[in-house]
C-alpha cells in the first residue's frame, strides 16, 4: 500500500496532476499495490483527480474524517469505510465562534461544500480543486454534522486570528494549519496517521511509515 498527499505532493505547484505523476501512479496499482491518497480535501475536491487516473485509487479525505472511493463512473461518494463528523453542537459552537471573530467558516461534507459569501480566498480555494460552493445562509440544517470546517483568512496580520481561534476550539476538536492561513477543524483524535492505520488493517495490511 503507498499513500500520497495530494497538494503539494502528488500536485505540481500549479495544482495539475503531472503525466509522469499519474503513468507512475497507474504502474504502482498495476502491479498490484493499493495507492492512497490521503488528503484535507474532501472527496468532491477529488472528482478532477481520480477522473485522470486509469484506476480508483482508495481516499482518505478531511485529514483522516472519511475513508472511502469514488465511483469510477459517477464520481460520488461509495465504499465508505470511515464518516467521523463533528456533533451539530460542536459545529454550530465552531461556525458561531468563527464568525463572531469575523471569519467566514467553509462547512463540508462528503457531498457538499456551503459557504455564506464567497471571500477572495474562498475564490481562490474553488478555482484551484475546481469545485464551487453553495452559497447559503444556511451552513449547518437541522442536525446536521459537517467532517470538516475549512477557517481562511487572507495572508499575513489577517491569519492571526486563526491561532487564537485553534486554541479556542482544541477543546471540542482537532483543529491544523494545512497553510498559514488555513486552519482545518476535525472531529477531535482525527488525523491521517490513524485512518491510514484503519485502512490498512481493512486490507489485511500491516502499516509502516518513512520520511
Amino acid at each position: 500500500m503507498v499513500a500520497v498527499d495530494v497538494d503539494g505532493t502528488l500536485l505540481d505547484s500549479s495544482h495539475r496532476l503531472r503525466t509522469a505523476v499519474r503513468d507512475a501512479l497507474g504502474q504502482l496499482s498495476a502491479s498490484g499495490a493499493k495507492v492512497v491518497l490521503a488528503t484535507a480535501r474532501g472527496p468532491k475536491a477529488l472528482t478532477m483527480i481520480v477522473s485522470q487516473l486509469r484506476f480508483s485509487p482508495l481516499l482518505i479525505c478531511f485529514s483522516g474524517a472519511w475513508i472511502g472511493e469514488l465511483d469510477p463512473q459517477s464520481l460520488r461518494s461509495t465504499k465508505v469505510l470511515l464518516d467521523k463528523r463533528h456533533t451539530p453542537s460542536v459545529a454550530r459552537s465552531i461556525v458561531a465562534t468563527a464568525l463572531a471573530h469575523h471569519v467566514e467558516p467553509n462547512v463540508f461534507t462528503p457531498d457538499a461544500w456551503r459557504v455564506r459569501t464567497l471571500t477572495k480566498e474562498i475564490q481562490a480555494e474553488s478555482d484551484i480543486i475546481e469545485s464551487a460552493p453553495l452559497v447559503t445562509q444556511d451552513l449547518l440544517g437541522p442536525g446536521e454534522a459537517p467532517n470538516k470546517i475549512l477557517l481562511i483568512t487572507s495572508e499575513g496580520e489577517p491569519a492571526k486570528v486563526l491561532c487564537t481561534l485553534a486554541k479556542s476550539l482544541h477543546s471540542m476538536s482537532t483543529a491544523t494549519f494545512s497553510k498559514p492561513n488555513y486552519l482545518e477543524i476535525v472531529p477531535i483524535g482525527v488525523d491521517k496517521a490513524k485512518a491510514l492505520v484503519k485502512l490498512a488493517k481493512s486490507l489485511g495490511r500491516v502499516c509502516k511509515s518513512s520520511t
